[in-house]
């Protein structure tokens, strides 16, 4: 089964797809084929970027007859689709609502000795048990790697001399 987009049947959607109450929310995510059929044509393509500008201009006014901000994100959208960057508003849009910000304090869940660092090995990609296993700590004396008979002192400064 093929969907065919004619002209009328965009110029229907453009004229209504900023409308929640005609297209819900939850077909916001089926629009970008139609987005990219209104990108192919000229026309279709004038009609839904002024459009847009229109939305975009309320939306950064606080227009009272643009409240809903689906309705600016489609229009993210579409702009998107046909332009190929991102419209800059001045007036963001609020978060997503399905993100959940939420603040915890992790030691009343895990104790302090409870945390551990997870490393895994560069090349097989299996977790290291012991990730300091390989670790060498030496003492070593710093005159073995510098020439002491290079260095002056010169009022609590140390440096070198040529």
């Amino acid at each position: 089964m093929t969907l065919e987009h004619t002209s009328e049947k965009l110029q229907s959607l453009l004229n209504s797809f900023t409308n929640t109450q005609v297209i819900p929310k939850s077909y916001s995510e089926l629009l970008l084929p139609f987005y990219k059929s209104i990108a192919l044509n000229e026309k279709l393509r004038g009609i839904a970027l002024s459009k847009c500008r229109q939305t975009f201009s309320q939306w950064e006014n606080y227009d009272a007859n643009l409240t809903d901000p689906e309705a600016v994100q489609r229009c993210l959208d579409l702009w998107l689709t046909i332009k190929g960057q991102d419209y800059n508003l001045t007036r963001s849009l609020p978060s997503s609502s399905n993100i959940i910000i939420e603040d915890i304090e992790v030691t009343n869940y895990v104790g302090p000795q409870e945390f551990e660092r997870l490393e895994f090995h560069p090349v097989t990609h299996e977790l290291l048990s012991n990730p300091l296993s390989n670790l060498i700590v030496e003492e070593v004396e710093a005159t073995q790697f510098v020439d002491m008979n290079k260095l002056t002192k010169n009022d609590n400064d140390i440096s070198m001399s040529n």
